[in-house]
């Protein structure tokens, strides 16, 4: 591949060139594509572009306008929500579950659709997460699309590269051939990132808009640099299979390594090559401990939330952790040995993750949790409630203990001197609950630890 761009630039492909592409290029990728797809697919709907983002800037430029919604994974590349507020569109998530393996809820997306939705944005495989949508997936999601006019754009750039299961495209169903903007490239499947060279197949209409984008915004595509696309889509393709080989040991020795960390949890990716880990039981916030790795350990990394609010959950539990931090005032909820529930109003501080609190050693609360240490806390604020469900075990690590006095005496103006030989008890969350009165309905986060 090198050496046929090489060639080409010793050749004298430097001078403009088709704003669509080169008509060999556009052949190579309409058969690449029709086999892969199992569609037909002609030339003329092939317009090649440097990067793949042109597609996405172009499609959302020419399907969406101030007031349209636009549909897009959330946590998700970027540039999507990016791309749909400088149009004036209204950027509407939908959520991609770790529950599900990052794919997102059919039944969610069915929700999201109205009037005024233009265009939907599929991604799979996906970044960041590596989560793959199924050839199930994909026929529900076409099946709630139904006949409604609307486009779909499927980002499919890593479609050759998948370690579980095999790539199924939304162009693929029968009747959204013509309602889909397939966008792919070199850069991800013949390692080409800085060659810069995307394509996007779609029904000739829109070809045609497409190029007329291109020919008034960066006139080609460098014509060496599609001469070498050529040669990487007829050549041997073996080193497309390495590679992915390669990155597949390297996903599985990564993976089980996060998981080996304490506070880390990691699904398994199921193509692409990013890993999307779980932090949430570190009591790190991700881009604290991005900085952190990159700072302390030189390791590289990006925040969740760089990729979108559920990133880290709409509300973050930075945002949980302040509310317990600042409460003065907490009630805790235990179980009487007879079932029935046991509510008061204690003093306590939130470090290192857990709830602190001081009780007389036959206090009720006490003697409740000595028989079932199941309880429940929530903080003062009701404008900005944290319920958080865990256990409550005596507090045996005696560093923590030393900090709890001092901190508690500060905090509460409260002489401690007497409760010294008094149990403190640390609540540690299994499950919990937050929201924002003023927008209870979208707030609404429910964290598991």
């Amino acid at each position: 591949v090198i050496d046929a761009g090489v060639n080409a630039l010793h050749q004298g492909w430097t001078h403009y060139g088709p704003s669509a592409g080169l008509p060999e290029l556009r052949q190579a990728i309409a058969k690449e594509v029709s086999a892969s797809r199992g569609v037909e697919v002609s030339p003329d709907e092939v317009v090649v572009v440097p990067g793949g983002k042109p597609i996405i800037f172009f499609t959302v430029l020419a399907l969406a306008e101030q007031g349209d919604e636009v549909i897009y994974p959330n946590p998700g590349f970027p540039i999507y929500e990016s791309m749909i507020h400088y149009v004036g569109a209204k950027p509407v998530p939908i959520r991609l579950r770790e529950d599900r393996d990052f794919r997102f809820d059919v039944d969610e997306f069915a929700s999201l659709i109205n009037d005024r939705t233009r265009l939907i944005i599929l991604n799979s495989p996906h970044n960041p997460t590596g989560g793959v949508l199924s050839k199930q997936d994909i026929r529900d999601i076409a099946e709630v699309i139904g006949d409604r006019n609307l486009m779909v754009l499927s980002d499919e750039i890593y479609s050759r590269l998948i370690f579980d299961g095999e790539h199924y495209s939304i162009m693929s169903v029968a009747g959204f051939q013509e309602r889909t903007i397939l966008l792919d490239g070199f850069s991800k499947t013949y390692a080409m990132t800085g060659w810069r060279m995307g394509y996007g197949v779609m029904r000739t209409d829109l070809a045609a808009h497409i190029t007329r984008l291109m020919t008034n915004s960066n006139s080609c595509t460098a014509s060496f640099t599609q001469m070498a696309g050529i040669e990487a889509l007829r050549g041997d393709q073996g080193s497309v299979e390495n590679m992915k080989h390669e990155f597949q040991k390297r996903r599985d020795a990564f993976v089980a390594g996060l998981n080996k960390l304490k506070g880390f949890s990691c699904r398994m990716p199921k193509g692409a090559f990013y890993a999307f880990p779980n932090i949430r039981q570190t009591g790190w916030t991700s881009k604290k401990l991005a900085d952190a790795l990159l700072e302390d350990a030189g390791v590289a990394c990006l925040s969740g939330t760089a990729f979108g609010d559920f990133g880290e959950g709409y509300l973050r539990w930075r945002w949980a952790r302040k509310q317990l931090e600042k409460s003065r005032e907490y009630w805790i909820s235990t179980v009487r040995p007879d079932g029935s529930p046991h509510t008061m109003i204690v003093w306590g501080l939130w470090i290192n993750n857990q709830f602190l609190f001081s009780t007389g050693k036959h206090s009720v609360k006490a003697r409740n949790l000595a028989g079932n240490n199941r309880c429940t806390l929530g903080s003062d604020d009701a404008g900005a409630a944290v319920i958080v469900e865990g256990t409550a075990e005596p507090l045996a690590d005696a560093s923590i203990r030393k900090q709890f006095f001092p901190r508690y005496e500060k905090k509460y103006k409260f002489d401690m001197s007497g409760m010294q030989e008094e149990p403190i008890f640390a609540v540690r969350p299994l499950v919990a609950f937050g929201l924002r009165e003023k927008d209870f309905s979208k707030s609404a986060t429910r964290w598991k630890f």
